[in-house]
C-alpha cells in the first residue's frame, strides 16, 4: 500500500536539519526500495518548506515506523508537523487504461443521478 508522508518544517531548524543531512540522505538511500518518490517543496525564496514522501509500506504502523526512524524525525528538532496518509495514485496512469476507467465509473454515476 502507498502513503503519502508530509513532514513540515520548524521555521528555526536550519541549523538542526544541516548537521542531520548526511544522516537524512544516508536513511533515505538505505530505504529507496520502499520510497516512490520524494522531495521538499520550496518557498518563496528557495528554501525547503514541507517533506514530501510517497512509500511502500504493508500499512500504517509500517509508515509510521519508517518515518519515525528518519534522522530529521528522530531529532525532533526539523519538523513542526508529520501527517501520513493513504495515497492512490492516478497519474501517471499505473496500469494503461487507469483514467479512461476512472472516466467511465463517473460517467455512470451522474447517468445513474449519483
Amino acid at each position: 500500500m502507498r502513503f503519502a508522508i508530509l513532514c513540515t518544517l520548524r521555521k528555526d531548524s536550519d541549523p538542526a536539519r544541516m548537521a542531520l543531512r548526511l544522516r537524512h540522505l544516508e536513511y533515505i538511500r538505505d530505504h529507496r526500495e520502499m520510497i516512490v518518490f520524494g522531495g521538499p517543496t520550496i518557498d518563496a525564496q528557495g528554501q525547503p518548506e514541507v517533506m514530501i514522501l510517497v512509500i511502500d509500506a504493508a500499512d500504517a504502523l509500517g509508515a509510521e515506523r519508517f518515518i519515525t526512524k528518519e534522522p530529521y524525525t528522530a531529532s525532533g528538532q526539523v519538523f513542526a508537523s508529520t501527517v501520513i496518509r493513504p495515497w492512490a495514485q492516478v497519474m501517471p496512469e499505473p496500469s494503461t487504461g487507469a483514467l479512461a476507467g476512472e472516466i467511465a465509473r463517473e460517467q455512470q454515476k451522474r447517468q445513474r443521478g449519483m
